[in-house]
């Protein structure tokens, strides 16, 4: 028996299956466009600017700035003032026109002055993956954050570090950013041994950082956090 279909109902169906299959690609960390800029323009003419100040022969520390349309600076914060060198690496504007950034830092560092201390909000760093560097200074680690377009302090944010054998921070660092559904989305270059995902205050090595998986003598991988920072969602080796 052959069962015939109406051409309404056909072009019913195709919209409504080829719909389905965009809302789930669209949502895909896949799907993030990625950059790596230190100076981006909001929709409203506001230019972001993403550095470093060399405060010394052997300090730096990071920065953001905003300018307005025409030209005046509306903010500009310093988000370490410690002796570890810190950078402003990378910035992106999410839908909203938020800006969320990368810093980096080249140990850890306690007080009012600290990147977890120093330009913040309340709570920016509590109940995040990771609210600092840990143990073993010198490694250079990131710092994700999304930051407060109206007075340029970190909203929330989060600590990402690699582990050596012994425990101590290793080196981690972001060679671009994104966001996809209110969640940023790194590509990073890690060193021994790279993270995989999990929740508040855990570290478990990433099963698939095995020799054979490594692009030279580091591994490549894509990390989605949580809008909230709360947990590392995905970490997906790349191959």
């Amino acid at each position: 028996m052959k069962i015939l279909l109406s051409s309404a109902l056909i072009v019913s169906l195709f919209i409504f299956t080829t719909g389905c299959s965009k809302k789930d690609e669209s949502s895909a960390p896949e799907s993030t466009t990625f950059t790596a800029v230190t100076t981006i323009t909001d929709k409203d003419g506001n230019v972001y600017t993403i550095g470093y100040d060399q405060v010394s022969s052997n300090n730096q520390d990071a920065y953001l700035q905003k300018k307005n349309a025409g030209g005046q600076t509306v903010w500009r914060k310093i988000y370490d003032g410690s002796p570890i060198d810190s950078r402003g690496v990378w910035i992106t504007l999410d839908a909203n026109q938020d800006p969320w950034v990368v810093f980096s830092a080249d140990g850890g560092s306690g007080g009012s002055t600290a990147f977890n201390q120093k330009e913040v909000e309340a709570n920016a760093f509590t109940g995040v993956y990771k609210s600092g560097y840990g143990a073993g200074g010198g490694p250079r680690v990131v710092i994700a954050a999304h930051i407060n377009r109206e007075t340029g302090k970190i909203f929330k944010g989060s600590y990402l570090g690699a582990k050596l054998t012994d425990g101590n921070t290793n080196s981690i660092s972001a060679d671009k950013i994104g966001i996809n559904g209110g969640r940023m989305v790194l590509e990073v270059t890690s060193a021994y041994k790279p993270p995989a995902a999990g929740g508040t205050g855990n570290f478990t090595e990433h099963p698939d950082a095995t020799e054979e998986n490594k692009q030279g003598s580091y591994w490549k991988l894509r990390m989605v956090f949580s809008a909230d920072f709360s947990r590392l969602e995905e970490s997906v080796v790349l191959k």
